[in-house]
Parts: C-alpha cells; sequence; structure tokens
C-alpha cells in the first residue's frame, strides 16, 4: 500500500457508494433491490477492504501482493509499451528478449493460473492508477456481481426463500472475505456462479441466447486455467441435474421411470469423458495423476504449516484405496463444514470459521431434523438439492484431503458453499417448490 491508494482510493470508494446508490433508487419499487442489495453491495467491499488490511498488517504479504506485484509490471507495459504489454496479457513467451526486462520483475512466470489473476488486476490498474485498494475494491465489486446473480437466480427457482438464499449468497463470512481480495478464489467463485447461473437460465428457463452460451465456455475456460479442479467437480454433478430436468419433460410416466436410469448412466458417461477432457490441460490433474497430485498437494501445505507456525490439521492415513476413501470423506466433511472447533482456534480468522462452522451445524441439525420427520411418500430430495449436496460432498472431499491448513482449506471451499446452505434450505423450507422436475437418482 502507498500513498496513492490515500489519495485515489477513497475516489473509488465514493464512486462504488454512488453506483449502488443510484441504481437503488433507480429500482426503488423492487423490494428485493430495497431490502437487500445496498447491504450487501457495502458489506462486499467492506470485506475486499479487509482482507487487505488483515494481509498487509497481520500477515505482513501473501499472495495477494504477489499478484498485484506482477500486476503493476502488466500495466506498467501497457502503457508504456503497448505491444509487449498485450504479449504479457495474452501471449507470454519466456524466451522473448523484448520481455526479459519485465519478466525478471515478476513473480509468477512459470505459473499460468496465478499469473491470470495478476493479468486481470493489471488491466483493473490501468483504471485504478496502481492503487492496490481501489483494485481490491473492483475486485470486490465483481465478487459482489457473481453472488448477486446467484442469488436473483436462485430467488426465481425458490421466490418464497429470498431471506435464506442471502444468507448462503451475500452474507456468510467466508465468501464475504476470501472471495473479496486480488485472489485466485475471487475469480474462481465469480465465474462458477456465473456459469451456474447461465445453466439455469438456457436449461430451467429455457432461455437460449448466445450470451447464455458465451458466459459458459467463457466461465468455463477460467476456471479450466485459475483452478481445474473446481470445474472437474461441478462438471460431474451439474451434468446429473440437466439429465434430471430433461427426463421430466417426458409426459409418459412409465417412459419416464425406463428411460431414468439410461439418463443417469448418460450423465455419468459424459461426465467421465467431460472430467478427461479438462484434465487434459494439465496433466497433474489427469484421472491417473489426481491422487497422487492431492497427496503431494497436501503433503507440502501440511510442511508449510508445520514450518511457519500456521493451522495444521490432519485427517490420518491419506491413502486413496477402496477400505479408506469412506473415512476420508466423512473426515473431509467434517473438516470442511464443522472445523476449526472452539479449542482449535488460534487467531481471529479461525475464530470466525468456528463461527461459521457452529452455523452450518445448526442448519445441519434442521436438515437432520427434517429428514427423519419426512412422511412416507414425500419427496425428499429434487434435483436441485441433490445437485447441491453431491457438489458439495465431491468438492468438500477434494479441499478437505488437500488442504490440512484451517486458512487454506477457508479459501478452498468458498466457491461451494453457497450451494451447500441454499441447498439445505431448499429441502428443508421450499416443499418442492421451484424445482418441479423429477429426480433421476
Amino acid at each position: 500500500m502507498s500513498y496513492i491508494d490515500i489519495i485515489v482510493a477513497p475516489f473509488y470508494f465514493l464512486i462504488a457508494f454512488l453506483i449502488a446508490y443510484i441504481y437503488k433508487t433507480i429500482n426503488k419499487n423492487d423490494k428485493l433491490i430495497a431490502q437487500y442489495f445496498l447491504k450487501a453491495y457495502l458489506f462486499r467491499i467492506a470485506g475486499g477492504l479487509a482482507f487487505g488490511c488483515i494481509y498487509f498488517f497481520y500477515y505482513n504479504g501473501g499472495d495477494t501482493f504477489n499478484y498485484f506485484s506482477d500486476s503493476l509490471v502488466i500495466s506498467d507495459a501497457l502503457r508504456t509499451d503497448p505491444i509487449n504489454g498485450f504479449k504479457l496479457l495474452f501471449y507470454l513467451d519466456i524466451k522473448d528478449g523484448d520481455l526479459f526486462n519485465y519478466l525478471r520483475r515478476m513473480n509468477f512466470i512459470y505459473d499460468s493460473a496465478s499469473l491470470s489473476i495478476s493479468r486481470s488486476a493489471g488491466v483493473i490498474n490501468i483504471f485504478t492508477f496502481d492503487s492496490y485498494v481501489s483494485t481490491t475494491i473492483v475486485f470486490s465489486l465483481l465478487s459482489f456481481w457473481g453472488s448477486w446473480r446467484l442469488f436473483l437466480t436462485l430467488g426465481k427457482m425458490f421466490p418464497n426463500l429470498y431471506k435464506e438464499l442471502s444468507i448462503g449468497c451475500l452474507y456468510l463470512p467466508s465468501i464475504v472475505f476470501w472471495t473479496s481480495g486480488i485472489m485466485k478464489d475471487t475469480i474462481c467463485s465469480i465465474a462458477l456462479f456465473f456459469l451456474f447461473c447461465a445453466i439455469i437460465n438456457t436449461v430451467y428457463f429455457k432461455k437460449y441466447s448466445i450470451s447464455n452460451f458465451f458466459i459458459m465456455f467463457f466461465c468455463a475456460y477460467i476456471l479450466t486455467i485459475v483452478k481445474i479442479y473446481i470445474i472437474m467437480c461441478f462438471a460431474a454433478t451439474i451434468s446429473i441435474y440437466i439429465f434430471s430436468i430433461y427426463n421430466s419433460k417426458i409426459k409418459s410416466k412409465p417412459l419416464r421411470i425406463f428411460v431414468r436410469p439410461i439418463f443417469f448412466l448418460i450423465a455419468l458417461i459424459l461426465s467421465y469423458y467431460a472430467t478427461v477432457l479438462i484434465s487434459k490441460e494439465d496433466e497433474k490433474y489427469s484421472l491417473e495423476n489426481i491422487s497422487n497430485t492431492a497427496l503431494s498437494t497436501a503433503s507440502y501445505i501440511s510442511q508449510v504449516s508445520l514450518e511457519v507456525g500456521g493451522s495444521y490439521y490432519s485427517l490420518g492415513s491419506m491413502e486413496l484405496t477402496p477400505s479408506n476413501i469412506p473415512a476420508l470423506v466423512v473426515k473431509s466433511f467434517v473438516v470442511t463444514f464443522y472445523r476449526p472447533f472452539i479449542w482449535e482456534v488460534y487467531n481471529p480468522l479461525m475464530f470466525l470459521s468456528m463461527l461459521e462452522g457452529l452455523y452450518f451445524l445448526y442448519i445441519s441439525y434442521l436438515f437432520l431434523r427434517h429428514i427423519i420427520k419426512f412422511k412416507r411418500g414425500e419427496k425428499i430430495f429434487t434435483p436441485f438439492t441433490t445437485f447441491c449436496f453431491l457438489f458439495s460432498i465431491t468438492f468438500a472431499f477434494g479441499v478437505g484431503v488437500v488442504s490440512n491448513n484451517f486458512g487454506t482449506l477457508a479459501r478452498y471451499k468458498t466457491p461451494m458453499l453457497p450451494f451447500f446452505v441454499c441447498g439445505i434450505y431448499a429441502t428443508i423450507k421450499s416443499k418442492g417448490e421451484g424445482d418441479k422436475t423429477e429426480n433421476i437418482l
């Protein structure tokens, strides 16, 4: 942070506030905007500012500043040397002698995922005068845009659950804090939420448009570049939801029942081949190497946590064998949603995670109570809630096994949390409204 932040950041905050206020004023008759928009909007900006301050004053640095440092090189090149600036932005060749003076000042020239964050920030820096705080505000607003779209889309499906959906999409501490800064998690959450909304608008609401297909392609591409495991988990579970929707369009009930397992099998096959195609972009995440990648990542994070005194946790044996996987699934689910426990808290951020874990424990209790009380013949799970829980369990297993550090886990799990929370509320309170399709499971 520098004197530029002191001069420029208040100006950008004022602009952000005026945009939100004008938007709310124009839509003053919209009760949804009046009740949720401005509060959630300002809350997200506050999350971004808090994120920057904690990493600057408490951690004395971190990935967010490394991303920003590289972004300054890119934005400087775009201003003073546009040709090489565009090379850094779109096609970076480390053997290009013209780029040497730029590449020697950068941290992530060999890491395309991290470089994509710096490239995004580099473009934004052009408009924020290289102010870290101002660029963070822009990232937090983009993050809010993704969450707001998700909130509105789910609200159309479950119009009686806006209050509950707002908790899952707009107000969860992990979402507000970890997806508001210049980080991979911010970009991934935005891309995942827009991807889901585009799929729902196309398949569920039948809005077939070029823009929706472009959004799907672009967001899937972003996730493939930045964090490929997210799109792998998502593809494997959203396909079941999509086929449930198309299966429900068959008018004949006997025929619908007959083709249901066929739809399910096709969904599994397509998700498998989608995973194969996606993983080809990164050999580490190929189906042959993914378990080794997970174990090596977990080992690395564990070692770093122990060396620097971080918030380390262990799930015991990490062997991905058929006999050990069920235990790992349960352990990873518990650590992802309910830990750290009170006796595992060592800093303020862990305390917030602990409080969030208590909230997840409470809504899980409501969920189990609902399951126990359901009447025979009632539909417990809809295709939407099935997707939410399959995605949450799959994602929790992946990040829970890999992280081995509560701080890392708090960041990694953020894209999945809205679906977990909204899936629970859609199960216990909606009584099937908003999701009339029949489950193929």
